[in-house]
């Protein structure tokens, strides 16, 4: 799938390296090639064992040869009130931790 230019994303990417095994919960295919690792809580805050996975994520995807332009951390928005349908871009909250897992 990591081959198929086709594949915008990646559910539950295995991947291992350095005798360690991660399982991404989405790696994104971004338009210039590279990829986003994207990392889903069921959690209304970041904390900072979610920042060691991401990192250890980082480690194995890059150990692989994939060019990795960001990582990312999605989680609960507390503040979301429902309506009759569903607004998941206002129900997820995503953070850029890139810096913070390098």
């Amino acid at each position: 799938m990591i081959a198929d230019p086709t594949v915008t994303a990646i559910f539950e990417a295995a991947l291992v390296h350095d005798g360690l095994l991660v399982r991404v919960d989405c790696l994104e295919r971004r338009a210039d090639g590279r990829w986003r690792l994207n990392e889903v809580k069921s959690s209304t805050r970041i904390k900072d064992e979610h920042l060691e996975e991401v990192a250890l994520q980082t480690y194995v995807v890059a150990g692989n040869g994939l060019p990795l332009a960001d990582a990312y951390l999605v989680f609960i928005n507390d503040k979301y009130v429902r309506d009759e349908t569903i607004d998941w871009n206002e129900l997820f909250c995503r953070k850029d931790v890139s810096e913070d897992v390098i």
